[in-house]
């Protein structure tokens, strides 16, 4: 007699699928409100944001006009006389890039 082991089939286990939800819309009770200038403190506030905001961009402006001739005097100090036009329209044109990339954007924002 042959002795002969049975071997036991191994199961084959399928995952289920996962389901796939669908998400519901949401309802108008689920979305976040904006608060109004009424619930904020007024206009009086909004007007004081406005202010200051005007008052930093100011200093930002006074600031950049510094730096940019702060850059010059740089320019004039560390580079050789022959190249210093050269630096300055390098200067130039990377101030002139940033400028136009920020208007671009400014410009895609608001409208």
């Amino acid at each position: 007699m042959t002795d002969t082991i049975a071997e036991p089939e191994a199961e084959l286990e399928s995952e289920p699928e996962p389901e796939h939800e669908i998400a519901a819309e949401p309802n108008a009770d689920d979305l976040p409100t904006r608060n109004t200038a009424a619930e904020d403190g007024g206009p009086v506030r909004q007007y004081l944001a406005w202010a200051a905001l005007a008052v930093l961009s100011m200093l930002a402006v006074v600031a950049l006009v510094q730096f940019y001739s702060s850059v010059g005097a740089a320019i004039d100090l560390w580079i050789a006389s022959e190249y210093q036009p050269i630096m300055r329209a390098a200067f130039n044109l990377a101030v002139l890039l940033l400028a136009g990339g920020g208007i671009s954007w400014l410009v895609r924002e608001l409208s």
